[in-house]
C-alpha cells in the first residue's frame, strides 16, 4: 500500500537520541536543585536561621511541609529511569503531594482550621514576623495537586497521558510565574489570594523547577516535542518562545520602575509599553517571515535540482537501453513471423535446411 503525502506529513520526525539523553539528565538536575533548595530551607528551620528560610529579609518564609514535599518531588525526578515502570514509592510520593494540596484546599474551603502544616516548628511559625501562623498558601495547595498529578503520570507510556501531564505542567508553571512576576513588580495581589498566606518566592521557584523537570523528562512527546524537534517549526518556537514570555515582563517592569522614579507618567508608560511591544513583535514576525521565506526558496530549489537530476538519469537510462529495445523489437517481429507461417511453408523451410 502506497504512503500518501498526508501520511508522510503526519509521521513524527525522530529526535536525536543524544539530545534526549541530555534533556533527561537536565530533568534529573532540576530535581537535584529542588532537593537542594528544600534542604536549605529545612536547615534554616532547624537552626532558626532566618536568611535560609526566606533567602531575603523582605520575603515570605517557605513552610516546612512545603519543603518536605519538594524533597519528595525532587526524589521522583532524580530517580527517573528510562524504559522502566514507575516505582511504587515514587507514585506514593506523588500521591502525598496531591493529598497535602487537596487537604489544604478543603481546609480553606470548609474553614476547618486543621493546621496540619503547622505541626513542624510550631513555635517558629507562630512567631513569624511577616506571616503570623505561616500556612501553605491557597495557590501553593493548588500547585501541589497539579504537581502531584503530573509526577504520578510522569512515566506514562501512552501519548494521551503524556499530553495531559504536560498540560498540567503548563498550568503549574503559569501559576508559579504569576507569583514570581508579582515579586518582581512588588504587587502582592499576584502571589497572595484573598488575604491568605502568600506563596513564598522560593516556593514559586521550586514549582517552576518541577514543571521544567517533568517537561524535560518527556521531551520526546506531547508539547515538549515541538520545542525539542529538528523541524523548522521547532527551531522557530525555540527562537521566539523566550522572547514572547520574557519581553512583556521586562517591559512591564521598566514601566513600573519608570513611573515610580518619576521618569514619566503612568498613562505615558502604558502607551510606551504598547508601542514598544507592538514594534518589537512586528520586527520579530518580519524576521521570522524572512527566515521562513528563505527556507522555502531553498527547499524549492533543492526540489528543482532533484527533479532535474531524476530527468537526466531517466534520459541516460533510456539511451543505454535503446539497443536492447531494438533487439527486443526484432525478436518480437521474428516470433510473429514464425507464428504466422502455414504448415506447408514450415515443411518447405525444413527441407531447405
Amino acid at each position: 500500500m502506497q504512503t500518501t503525502e498526508r501520511d508522510r506529513s503526519a509521521t513524527p520526525v525522530p529526535l536525536d537520541l543524544r539530545l534526549l539523553a541530555r534533556l533527561r539528565e537536565a530533568s534529573k538536575l532540576s530535581g537535584l536543585f529542588l532537593i537542594l533548595l528544600a534542604v536549605t530551607v529545612l536547615v534554616g528551620w532547624i537552626y532558626e536561621d532566618d536568611m535560609l528560610k526566606r533567602f531575603s529579609p523582605g520575603l515570605v518564609t517557605m513552610n516546612p511541609v512545603t519543603a518536605l514535599c519538594f524533597v519528595l518531588a525532587g526524589l521522583i525526578l532524580c530517580t527517573l529511569r528510562e524504559e522502566e515502570a514507575a516505582p511504587v514509592w515514587g507514585r506514593g510520593f506523588a500521591l502525598c503531594l496531591v493529598g497535602v494540596g487537596g487537604l489544604k484546599l478543603v481546609d480553606y474551603a470548609l474553614g476547618w482550621d486543621f493546621h496540619f502544616d503547622q505541626v513542624l516548628f510550631h513555635d517558629q511559625l507562630r512567631h513569624d514576623r511577616l506571616t503570623t501562623g505561616n500556612q501553605i498558601a491557597p495557590n501553593t495547595a493548588i500547585n501541589f495537586v497539579l504537581a502531584g498529578l503530573a509526577l504520578w503520570r510522569l512515566q506514562a507510556t501512552r501519548a494521551r497521558f503524556s499530553l495531559a501531564t504536560q498540560n498540567l505542567c503548563v498550568v503549574l508553571f503559569c501559576i508559579s510565574a504569576v507569583s514570581l512576576i508579582g515579586y518582581l513588580y512588588g504587587e502582592h495581589a499576584l502571589y497572595r489570594i484573598a488575604g491568605r498566606t502568600p506563596m513564598a518566592f522560593h516556593t514559586a521557584l521550586g514549582f517552576c523547577l518541577i514543571s521544567l523537570g517533568v517537561m524535560l523528562a518527556q521531551a520526546d512527546a506531547g508539547l515538549a516535542r515541538l520545542l525539542t524537534g529538528p523541524t523548522s517549526g521547532s527551531a522557530s518556537a525555540r527562537r521566539w518562545m523566550p522572547v514572547a514570555f520574557g519581553l512583556p515582563v521586562l517591559l512591564g517592569a521598566f514601566r513600573l520602575w519608570g513611573v515610580a522614579r518619576g521618569w514619566f507618567s503612568g498613562e505615558f508608560g502604558v502607551a510606551l509599553l504598547i508601542v514598544v511591544s507592538s514594534a518589537i513583535f512586528a520586527f520579530l514576525v518580519w524576521k521570522d517571515a524572512v527566515l521562513l521565506d528563505r527556507m522555502d526558496r531553498e527547499k524549492r530549489e533543492a526540489e528543482g535540482r532533484l527533479r532535474q537530476a531524476y530527468e537526466e538519469i531517466d534520459l541516460r537510462l533510456r539511451e543505454m537501453a535503446a539497443p536492447l529495445y531494438a533487439v527486443n523489437d526484432d525478436l518480437k517481429a521474428e516470433v510473429a513471423r514464425l507464428k504466422s507461417r502455414t504448415p506447408s511453408q514450415a515443411d518447405a523451410e525444413r527441407e531447405r535446411s
